[in-house]
């Protein structure tokens, strides 16, 4: 009991797209992490975006996510898990967040390899970005895609759930 509490708090705490001194932070995720948020479902969708800054797909369709999100947060959750190394998330990783003001928590890949995230998403995703895995109020993965999607695109999903 007690371990689900603390990993209730934690889920919680980490989810929150915080600012410390006006700055923005970005938490690292692993796999205990992520399949917590996945599996904590509630009464929300869940749409995990994975990217990279250096990926141009990823950044033209992060506009879009945001809007999703603006448009359908009461229903669904989004998450963003950037594959950049972690130490350029300050320089890097939070500018591009900072420029498009993204408001659903985003997080560095803290997994030992890149494999092990590959796996635990979609055993039918070779890796290529942007993938996009959106899970129903079960946490079960009901939806994968590969490369850039468009906000109409994303809305006919998640108006189809």
């Amino acid at each position: 009991m007690i371990a689900k509490l603390f990993s209730f708090v934690f889920l919680i705490s980490s989810l929150i797209y915080s600012q410390v001194d006006n700055k923005l932070v970005v938490n690292s995720i692993n796999s205990d992490e992520l399949r917590s948020i996945i599996s904590n479902r509630g009464d929300k969708f869940l749409l995990v975006n994975v990217w990279a800054t250096w990926c141009i797909p990823c950044r033209e369709e992060f506009p879009d996510l945001v809007k999703l999100f603006n448009k359908y947060k009461s229903d669904l959750d989004i998450i963003a898990i950037s594959v950049d190394y972690p130490e350029e998330v300050e320089g890097k990783v939070i500018p591009f967040l900072n420029e498009i003001e993204v408001p659903f928590p985003v997080f560095v890949s803290r997994f030992n390899k890149d494999s092990e995230l590959i796996e635990l998403l979609s055993n039918k995703w070779n890796g290529a970005l942007p993938g996009t895995f959106i899970y129903n109020k079960e946490g079960i993965q009901i939806k994968f895609l590969e490369g850039k999607q468009s906000f109409e695109g994303f809305s006919s999903i998640i108006n189809d759930l």
